[in-house]
């Protein structure tokens, strides 16, 4: 398997991963794993290495698959494994951006659901540990059964992060870790939204390289796209920059598109640049797949005319169901969600769709072109969460340390499941 094409990437990241094999080989009971796979980027050829002051470092994070015996119990397997993931991230931190490893068993991978998730998983997994006739035995998903509104999740998912990488007003300008994560999380939102566009349309090659060009030579080339390409103009000739640099980890031909250099104060600036600069960007590719989700164009529509046909992702009763399973004892950390918020916005959208659009605003909203006096109504009115009484009344500056506190939360506990105490 060809994690990069430079050798020096490859086996660094080679090593990486018989380190992870090793350690969770030898912790959990061998009888309970039947396979350990890898999927996502690397097992592409497409691992995102970069040279860093300190050393060759991992953009890319290792993403697991264990596969457990019909006897083996899920969730205690998953208990044991905690303490050693935690182990390994903290281990791994200088030299990867992080290890995650998820559970299934052979219904998982024999039926999968329609997922976006799934059918990548079914095109290049690749077998690290135990018996790897597990690989033949996966079942593929059909990219036409894949719902649109699965698409639109991806976006959501994405720019959610984006909101959360929002670079730091206070940084040491020196700190070239900081500002590499923050190149990237923009390398992802640019590349991810192409390829979420590209499966609302049941259309997806397999390589980030392969996705842009289809993208950028042939659906924006299309007359009913041709808002859409207008919208995204000002970002065409980046894309093929943002792929080379995510299937290479090349950063010096990345900064050089860029006119900057690498040297940490740059990177800094070119990264806040960036960040700032893409918001357009997704709010138009945004529009496009909610637009196909809900069968309409939207694409010249204002960002509060997109937000009232929001709830049309739902229908009623299940706005309703989805409401009322978060008021269960333990289904919402405590204190995060409003009950009577929710109850009374239930009519409009259920809290994870709720969320989902606070985060949006909230992200749109450092466009320079936002209206805030809508925003400052538009967060009011739409977020599901626990806000203080005086909230209205605080200041700018207050009233967006107190919804990041709830976003960041949120993020963690509802989306990631992790189990964390708001900070």
């Amino acid at each position: 398997m060809l994690y990069s094409s430079t050798p020096e990437k490859h086996e660094f990241f080679a090593k990486l991963l018989e380190r992870c094999v090793n350690e969770i080989a030898h912790t959990v009971c061998k009888d309970d794993i039947e396979a350990l796979l890898m999927i996502g980027a690397p097992t592409r050829g497409e691992v995102t290495i970069v040279e860093t002051p300190s050393g060759l470092y991992s953009l890319s994070d290792i993403d697991l698959i264990c596969v457990t015996r019909p006897s083996t119990n899920p969730r205690e397997l998953r208990l044991r494994v905690a303490g050693l993931m935690e182990k390994l991230n903290e281990e791994l931190a200088p030299d990867c951006s992080g290890i995650d490893m998820s559970f299934k068993t052979h219904v998982h991978l024999t039926s999968p659901y329609p997922l976006i998730s799934n059918y990548e998983l079914a095109r290049s997994p690749v077998c690290l540990y135990g018996d790897d006739d597990v690989l033949s035995s996966i079942g593929t998903v059909d990219v036409s059964e894949i719902p649109i509104a699965d698409a639109l999740r991806f976006v959501h998912n994405r720019c959610f992060e984006q909101l959360l990488a929002r670079p730091r007003t206070q940084v040491d300008p020196a700190d070239f870790s900081t500002a590499l994560f923050s190149l990237y999380q923009t390398a992802k939102l640019a590349l991810d939204l192409v390829t979420a566009f590209l499966f609302a349309r049941r259309d997806t090659p397999l390589g980030y390289e392969a996705r842009v060009k289809l993208f950028t030579d042939d659906y924006l080339k299309r007359d009913e796209f041709a808002a859409l390409a207008v919208s995204l103009e000002p970002f065409i000739d980046d894309l093929p920059a943002w792929a080379a640099f995510k299937t290479s980890g090349d950063l010096d031909r990345l900064v050089s598109h860029f006119g900057a250099s690498t040297d940490a104060p740059a990177l800094h600036q070119l990264a806040s640049d960036l960040w700032y600069r893409y918001i357009p960007y997704a709010e138009a590719l945004w529009k496009s797949v909610l637009g196909s989700t809900l069968d309409m164009n939207i694409s010249e529509l204002s960002l509060p005319a997109v937000a009232e046909r929001f709830g049309s992702l739902e229908s009623l009763p299940r706005r309703i169901v989805r409401t009322l399973r978060l008021l269960k004892p333990r289904a919402a950390p405590k204190g995060l969600l409003s009950t009577v918020g929710i109850l009374r916005r239930s009519f409009f959208a259920s809290p994870l769709a709720l969320a989902y659009l606070t985060a949006l605003i909230t992200f749109f909203s450092h466009s320079e072109n936002a209206d805030r006096e809508w925003t400052r109504r538009a967060i009011v009115r739409y977020a599901p969460f626990s806000l203080p009484l005086r909230f209205r009344a605080m200041s700018d500056q207050e009233r967006e340390d107190v919804l990041m506190s709830k976003l960041i939360f949120f993020h963690e506990a509802m989306l990631l499941g992790r189990h964390v105490k708001e900070g």
